[in-house]
């Protein structure tokens, strides 16, 4: 079974934290969720019920169902527990989720446009290559090759397809080495070097990784396992190979900004914000506020991106338009008229 959606887990502990909050008790808000979250949750949430009912806490409860919950909720839920503050540890998933939401929201929003534009180019792209031996058979005459290779449309279409699934292919493979870590931190090393995509895909990163240090933190979580729960939610290997060497520091007695500084990899101003909340005791603050700063930094870059795609593939589009237009002039009518003047028709 699959885990929760992102969604759908902001609302479980928002719900829940209302519930603590009420004084509800957690056997009849776990009966809630039971009814209310769809044939996937159901199944997870009836198991919780008897778990509750034969002694087992929620986090225990998790744990059997941990398919279904990330490590974070789990963890956090067990603090909650632990220290008698279950509704805050509730209040800070449901806002953890709910930022990852509205991040996920704003990203697809901005890629929309461009990604519907180079759909449609691929299709029209393909679309002309088959109009070549339409335009052929119409004319009575030889199709265009467009590349000299002498082949039909039919083949130039063909082995256009077969690009178009290798390279989805290509990309699909290269996400999964990116997100699991295969190549290293080269992906990221070279990605970080090109203008503004470098410093799109880190603020969203370090976004995720500050709401995620703030709610561990806040729940009460040691700074160990709230730094392990914060590189485990940057889902990179890039940030994610220096956890045994960060929590090896903590124990070794370095304070948190010194641990996270050693690594290289965190920015300054995310430095910052870590030492500011160790003097002043305002850790999960300052981090929640840098969060709020860097998705707003990110909506602007992807905004600007948005924008330099949809140039760049319409440019595309243009280009291979009055590329065909201009081959078809030329053959249609120039070749025609340059045939007939030196007595070939």
């Amino acid at each position: 079974m699959a885990t929760a959606s992102h969604r759908q887990l902001s609302d479980i502990f928002h719900r829940m934290a209302i519930n603590v909050r009420a004084g509800v008790d957690l056997r009849s808000t776990i009966r809630q969720l039971k009814g209310s979250t769809g044939n996937k949750g159901q199944a997870v949430f009836g198991r919780m019920e008897v778990d509750l009912q034969s002694g087992s806490t929620l986090a225990d409860s998790m744990k059997r169902n941990k398919h279904y919950f990330p490590q974070l909720t789990i963890a956090l839920v067990e603090a909650g527990e632990r220290g008698g503050r279950l509704e805050q540890a509730a209040a800070r998933l449901s806002t953890y989720y709910k930022a990852l939401v509205d991040l996920r929201a704003s990203f697809l929003s901005s890629i929309a446009w461009p990604a519907f534009e180079l759909a449609m180019s691929i299709v029209i792209i393909g679309v002309l290559i088959l109009a070549f031996g339409v335009i052929a058979s119409i004319t009575n005459t030889k199709p265009i090759d467009p590349f000299g290779f002498g082949w039909t449309p039919k083949a130039y279409f063909i082995t256009y397809c077969l690009m178009i699934l290798s390279a989805g292919a290509g990309l699909a493979f290269a996400y999964q080495a990116f997100a699991k870590g295969w190549l290293g931190s080269l992906p990221l090393d070279i990605a970080r070097r090109i203008p503004l995509v470098g410093r799109t895909i880190e603020v969203m990163t370090l976004s995720r990784t500050a709401w995620a240090l703030a709610t561990a933190m806040e729940a009460g979580l040691s700074a160990i396992e709230s730094i392990k729960l914060g590189l485990i939610s940057t889902q990179q290997w890039y940030y994610q190979r220096h956890q045994k060497d960060t929590e090896a520091s903590i124990r070794a007695g370095k304070t948190l900004t010194q641990s996270l500084n050693a690594t290289k990899v965190f920015p300054r101003d995310f430095i910052i914000a870590i030492e500011t909340g160790e003097i002043s005791g305002t850790i999960p603050e300052g981090l929640e506020h840098l969060a709020i700063l860097y998705d707003d930094e990110a909506q602007r870059n992807l905004k600007t991106l948005s924008t330099i795609g949809a140039t760049m593939v319409m440019l595309l589009i243009f280009a291979c338009i009055g590329f065909v237009v201009i081959y078809m002039y030329k053959t249609i009518y120039i070749d025609r008229l340059m045939d007939l003047a030196n007595g070939k028709i």
